[in-house]
């Protein structure tokens, strides 16, 4: 009986020594929630395209025309972004024979984005605001002025539109 009763006891004793060990291990290992902070820095970000170029192709004679087919661009911010379009004069750069070279002509020309409400020109810029992360998308159309026949030598004009992107400045 004496021998049973050590057995009793010694199980006992191994099966509280196995307990407090459980115990023990849960309160280190899974009695405790941790948290991990996570960061995630998106970078600013604009992204555009630009379909062009803008063409004309003109008779010479007096009067107003346009465009013969627009120029396309997009914009994908995820940050409120300045966009302002700004256009060079648009001077003559040779005759259709390149015999005859004349320099100092240029071309009344006015161009808008999307609607004639945006207008730019040499003269004036547009600015616009995107205050939002978007998709913005338009196209640019324009039209020339031939005040003189003589005034405009017949051959190439060319200028340039420029998109300028920065960051909207916070007021």
């Amino acid at each position: 009986m004496r021998k049973q009763c050590l057995i009793a006891a010694l199980l006992v004793l191994t099966m509280l020594i196995v307990s407090v060990s459980f115990v023990h291990a849960h309160k280190r290992n899974g009695g405790q929630v941790q948290a991990i902070p996570v960061t995630i820095r998106i970078q600013q970000c604009v992204d555009s395209s630009v379909r062009g170029p803008l063409f004309f192709l003109i008779s010479g004679a007096k009067g107003v025309y346009r465009e013969n087919e627009p120029a396309h661009y997009a914009i994908e911010t995820n940050i409120p972004v300045r966009v302002q379009f700004t256009a060079s004069p648009v001077r003559y750069v040779s005759t259709l024979d390149s015999l005859q070279k004349r320099t100092g002509h240029t071309l009344e020309a006015v161009f808008w984005v999307n609607s004639q409400e945006h207008t730019f020109s040499d003269q004036q810029p547009l600015i616009m605001q995107l205050d939002h992360a978007q998709l913005f998308e338009g196209e640019i159309f324009g039209q020339v002025f031939i005040h003189a026949v003589e005034a405009q030598p017949a051959g190439v004009y060319e200028g340039m539109i420029t998109i300028t992107v920065s960051p909207a400045l916070e007021e």
